[in-house]
């Protein structure tokens, strides 16, 4: 007889003992994730188990681990694996096994019985491990590999974002074609951040509203700016995806998935500093409460104390996201929180000088804040709360239900800072000063119901789902004329400059959003033959928004509905490349822009056409993506009056052709990441006073090369050397473009069993370019100057 494995987390004592005794030990199924005991078989073990049969694959891993599999199915001789490659756990080794299969693994005494599941793609079906992920659960809401997915996706993991020292989203996403960052109001990496402004991006041309476009595990959030220790993967789905998640860009969504609770104990320790007094500490824990590895639990923070080459400028931020999994016979719960915490002090940025209709960055130094920093500190606090309840019906059905609850409250303050649409060689300026203060509350439902059938001798898979959202925001801003400045004598002390001041001025916009969101959607998986796949999905939403301006206690009220299609096909003509074609439309309800009457614009629809190449290479070790696209976007709206009478205008038809190219991969010690687009987009419509313009903030062309080899022997092992380059073209802001820029980075790293340590040492010429661009007027920052930054982990 075999004596039970003492629970990992008993060594922490009362604390273990009160999470256990917290959480009711009901009967059942126990769901398992790595059989052996610590004594039995070492943590982590080299596996080469190629791609290939399923079947032979698993005989294969119980050869390995003396671990025995016990199938129950015939239909697992018809499989294929990607296989499993690398320093491996058990965990992780049969996770890759098992990947987009449909098949997971339940502990049966001492082995492990595979059972088929309608899994709707939540935590516990898509397991990414190393820099390149195989499956993807964003862009069809059930576990698929990428391959297999008609439509351009792009993950970015955790391996990636270590290896690369990235704490933000924007940085996370350097590797992602097709994404443009960096039209953030907060400036990028040690230039500034916060709550109060976020991150902005662009997909294929098209801004992502940042409340409904950047999503946490498939749900609108309340805020878009997130530290990255919370998270173990980034999917970002490109194109119209109104079919699943209702209203959208047409050109994508990010979606930021959490780490789940492990079985497995593991835990690791960060520290990190960089230049410009730069510091930063993480923490993650994870394994099973309970010997049976029913209660599983994971804890992650991060306190952040961040300068910036930006005189005046700096952020701290404290993040806490615990997370508990438990099982209940054949009920499986997951509850996931999250709070994040800012308090910094931020930066306008700089304007832009104008000669013809190109921009140019003013001769100023990049250190100078171009104002007068103020002695408020801003704020932001933000929370997100989970609950995912999954429900077996039978082998081939499962329902899930997922709830979420969040809320954000920010104010940020400007004591002084600079403004001139149309700088010039003087130098002069106008000297504003301003306050925001906004507070959100969202929550937000969906009951999935994923499953299996066979028909005409094949499996085909099905997925419905209802949804209903709520998001209430409340946006108050306010701003002073000060008086005149200068931007290159650096004057900007105007007569009316109060020490912070910001605070206590009137709010001249204070409004209050109320939006609901409903929505009915289906989506079909038919095997169609062998190597031929057909998606086919439809989904009708409803749409209520009230929009309330607190000044004049004007209240306006929009109702939209829309139906949306999407039709996907997949064609695998080899065994490692797959052709895809897509048709898909969006819908968007307007919610932020006003015309000048303040009334609620009519919404946006959309339609896009989308042909691909997928590959693997080396067992699917390497992957390389091509897509060609075109998008076209109607009603999207336009700015039409001047700041500060802002108001907008539903433009016409706006089309955007495309291509994308991919490459990532890790092959004997070189890992490899390569994204490339091209863009040709414009308002076509004769009609549209934007006619023959770009639209504001696309790029032409950009390109990203991630390059890193570690060796594989000898007495330096683990040692690893790499670079990191980014290219972009010109950018446009309607009629005007600024120039490109090129950066590089250098890595340095070191993996030891227990330890990695790593140093990059960013923009290595020194490239003097502007990395966030918004307008004329301000809100551009610069790109850091050259700066270090160190990284060291204690795994255990």
């Amino acid at each position: 007889m075999t004596t039970p494995s003492r629970s990992p987390f008993s060594r922490f004592g009362k604390l273990g003992s009160l999470a256990l005794a917290a959480i009711p030990l009901l009967p059942g199924k126990v769901s398992a994730q790595d059989a052996p005991t610590p004594a039995a078989t070492p943590a982590r073990r080299d596996f080469a188990i190629p791609a290939g049969n399923l079947a032979a694959a698993l005989e294969q891993f119980t050869r390995q681990t003396g671990l025995r599999v016990a199938i129950g199915d015939a239909r697992i001789a018809e499989l294929h694996t990607r296989g499993a490659q690398g320093s491996l756990t058990t965990t992780e080794a049969l996770a890759q096994l098992l990947g987009g299969t449909g098949y997971v693994a339940s502990r049966d005494g001492e082995a492990f019985v595979l059972t088929p599941t309608g899994s709707t793609g939540a935590a516990y079906e898509v397991t990414v491990t190393g820099f390149r992920a195989r499956e993807q659960g964003s862009a069809t809401k059930t576990a698929l590999s990428i391959r297999e997915t008609p439509q351009a996706i792009s993950v970015t993991t955790r391996e990636s974002m270590d290896i690369r020292q990235v704490r933000d989203l924007t940085s996370a996403l350097e590797l992602t074609a097709g994404l443009t960052s960096g039209i953030a109001a907060d400036g990028g990496p040690f230039a500034g951040r916060g709550l109060g402004g976020g991150e902005g991006f662009l997909m294929r041309g098209q801004e992502l509203q940042g409340r409904r476009d950047v999503r946490m595990d498939g749900f609108v959030v309340a805020s878009r700016t997130f530290d990255m220790v919370a998270f173990e993967r980034i999917e970002v789905v490109k194109g119209p995806s109104s079919v699943l998640y209702g209203q959208g860009s047409l050109g994508g969504f990010i979606n930021m998935i959490r780490r789940k609770p492990q079985a497995q104990y593991s835990g690791s320790v960060v520290a990190q500093a960089a230049s410009w007094d730069s510091y930063r500490a993480e923490f993650d824990l994870t394994g099973a409460l309970d010997d049976a590895e029913r209660y599983r639990g994971r804890v992650t923070a991060a306190y952040d104390d961040s300068g910036s080459f930006t005189d005046d400028v700096d952020t701290r931020t404290v993040t806490v996201a615990p997370s508990l999994a438990a099982e209940f016979g054949d009920l499986t719960v997951l509850a996931q929180v999250l709070y994040q915490e800012d308090e910094y002090t931020p930066s306008r940025g700089m304007p832009l000088r104008r000669e013809g209709d190109e921009l140019f960055i003013p001769d100023i130094d990049r250190e100078l804040f171009t104002g007068v920093p103020s002695q408020e500190e801003s704020s932001g606090r933000v929370y997100l709360a989970t609950l995912e309840i999954d429900k077996p019906i039978n082998d081939n059905w499962l329902m899930a239900l997922l709830l979420q609850k969040s809320g954000v409250k920010s104010e940020r303050f400007f004591d002084a800072y600079s403004n001139n649409g149309y700088l010039d060689t003087s130098g002069d300026v106008t000297m504003y000063s301003d306050t925001s203060r906004s507070h959100g509350d969202s929550w937000a439902g969906e009951l999935r119901l994923d499953g299996r059938f066979d028909a005409f001798g094949r499996e085909h898979r099905v997925l419905f789902g209802l949804e209903h959202a709520q998001r209430d925001d409340d946006l108050a801003f306010g701003y002073t004329l000060l008086g005149p400045g200068n931007l290159y004598t650096q004057e900007f002390q105007a007569e009316n400059v109060i020490p912070g001041g910001a605070r206590f001025q009137n709010f001249d916009f204070d409004f209050s959003n109320e939006n609901l969101d409903q929505g009915v959607y289906g989506q079909l998986l038919l095997t169609v033959a062998d190597r031929v796949k057909l998606l086919v999905g439809a989904r009708y939403d409803w749409s209520e928004i009230e929009h309330l301006n607190n000044n004049d206690g004007q209240l306006d009220t929009k109702d939209d509905g829309e139906m949306t299609w999407r039709v996907g096909v997949t064609w695998e003509p080899t065994s490692n490349l797959i052709a895809y074609g897509v048709y898909a439309q969006t819908f968007n309800p307007t919610v932020d822009a006003r015309s000048e009457s303040g009334a609620i614009l009519e919404p946006e629809t959309g339609e896009g056409l989308e042909f691909g190449l997928k590959s693997e290479w080396f067992d699917g070790r390497l992957g390389a993506n091509l897509a060609v696209f075109r998008q076209e976007l109607d009603g999207i709206p336009i700015p039409a009056g001047p700041p500060p009478n802002d108001f907008s205008i539903n433009g016409g038809l706006q089309r955007t052709d495309g291509i994308e190219i991919e490459v990532s991969g890790e092959v004997d010690g070189l890992t490899v990441g390569l994204a490339a687009t091209w863009l040709d987009s414009e308002y076509i419509d004769p009609l549209d006073p934007n006619f023959g313009l770009a639209p504001w903030g696309l790029i032409d062309n950009q390109s990203s090369l991630f390059v890193n080899y570690e060796l594989q022997g000898g007495p330096l092992q683990g040692l690893g050397f790499g670079a990191t380059v980014i290219d972009v073209g010109k950018r446009w802001q309607s009629d005007y473009f600024l120039g490109g820029y090129t950066r590089a980075d250098l890595n340095l790293s070191y993996r030891l069993p227990q330890w990695d340590i790593s140093m990059q040492l960013r923009n290595v010429t020194d490239e003097r370019y502007v990395e966030r661009l918004r307008d004329l007027y301000q809100d551009n920052f610069f790109g850091a100057p050259r700066a270090v930054i160190m990284r060291a982990e204690y795994r255990f």
